[in-house]
């Protein structure tokens, strides 16, 4: 994609978004544009994904599936193989899934329910210590009328769009997290109809979670709208099996070859993911450490694998990296280390721990 093809799916993304439903904090706000510059001069040919979460009360997440699939070319017409399955398989979160599943690890199944003109179906849902993901698949009501086809896929047409909330009755959001929660979307075509796929995470708050683990339940509520109607479902859940967190201290100094030292903090493994947490340094030399992708750090165990690490969340003196992959079912793996390329094309690589947690 050219610099000026890049800047056309950013601006239509930004106002696509109806960013009047979804408050950023000034602060915020300059981070994400730092980081958006960040990217433009690093130049980087992949494909770019952004989704902002709602910040209203509650977990609502209202006008972030609205991201354009043209931009972000999730969307191209592929076999009849199942819609939502094919869709999800395409992002970089299916890894991790795949690998849980793979383990017998799917604590609820693909649940079908409607919403006024709109057949819907919910999948892959997990529950984390602070995080709850599912992706919803979309067809029906306005949605063949509001889509056409251009060079990179399908897209809304324009003014036109599909709005989607969707509520947790049973956890509370996590008042740490600045965004209610996060959504990708895309469109594929499928038998002449159109769907509209999604992925949705929601922040909650861990201690309405260890009070619904405490308290044994089958389901989980929702309140899901679609264009102006709701309806509520219960997604039948299989409590005793949901998997939290493995969590791993680390306490181990990151020196750059600017003089710029973090320290990487924790290693959360999960059942779909990892995530490692660093502090101290400068905001500036974290995304010169990130934003290249080739470059990019990454994680490798004593067996070899590598999982590679992309940027999830900065505020001031506070990273986070992101592994969609994940050892946690691996017993294999006794070593773990962290690499992370120098400007002179030396590595430095940083043993963790993934004993003791």
């Amino acid at each position: 994609m050219s610099q000026n093809q890049e800047e056309n799916a950013i601006d239509e993304i930004m106002n696509q978004t109806k960013l009047d439903l979804i408050p950023v904090p000034d602060e915020l706000g300059n981070r994400i544009n730092k980081w958006v510059q960040t990217k433009k001069r690093s130049k980087r040919s992949s494909k770019l994904k952004y989704s902002f979460g709602a910040a209203a009360a509650g977990i609502i997440l209202a006008g972030t599936v609205l991201l354009s699939p043209t931009a972000m070319s999730f969307a191209k017409e592929i076999p009849l193989l199942g819609a939502a399955l094919s869709w999800f398989e395409q992002l970089d979160e299916s890894k991790g899934v795949k690998t849980a599943e793979e383990n017998g690890y799917k604590p609820a199944n693909p649940y079908a329910f409607t919403v006024g003109d709109y057949e819907m179906e919910m999948d892959h849902l997990y529950l984390e210590d602070k995080e709850l993901f599912f992706t919803l698949a979309v067809k029906g009501g306005r949605i063949n009328d509001i889509v056409y086809k251009d060079e990179y896929g399908y897209n809304f047409k324009r003014g036109e769009y599909l709005e989607v909330a969707v509520q947790s009755k049973d956890f509370k959001r996590n008042e740490e997290s600045v965004e209610g929660g996060a959504a990708t979307s895309g469109i594929q075509k499928i038998s002449d109809e159109y769907y509209v796929m999604m992925k949705h995470t929601l922040y909650v708050d861990p201690i309405s979670i260890e009070e619904f683990l405490n308290n044994p339940r089958n389901t989980l509520t929702f309140e899901v709208s679609v264009d102006g109607k709701t309806s509520s479902i219960e997604v039948p859940i299989e409590q005793s099996k949901i998997k939290l967190g493995k969590h791993f201290t680390q306490n181990v100094n990151l020196a750059t070859e600017s003089k710029i030292s973090f320290n990487v903090e924790n290693l959360s493994v999960y059942p779909t993911r990892m995530v490692l947490e660093l502090t101290g340094g400068t905001e500036e030399a974290f995304l010169k450490m990130v934003s290249n992708e080739k470059n990019s750090p990454f994680l490798k165990d004593n067996n070899g694998n590598v999982y590679p690490l992309r940027l999830l969340q900065v505020n001031p003196n506070d990273y986070k990296l992101e592994s969609r992959s994940t050892l946690y079912f691996d017993q294999e793996v006794k070593e773990l280390n962290l690499h992370v390329k120098k400007e002179t094309k030396a590595e430095l690589v940083v043993p963790l721990n993934i004993i003791k947690e």
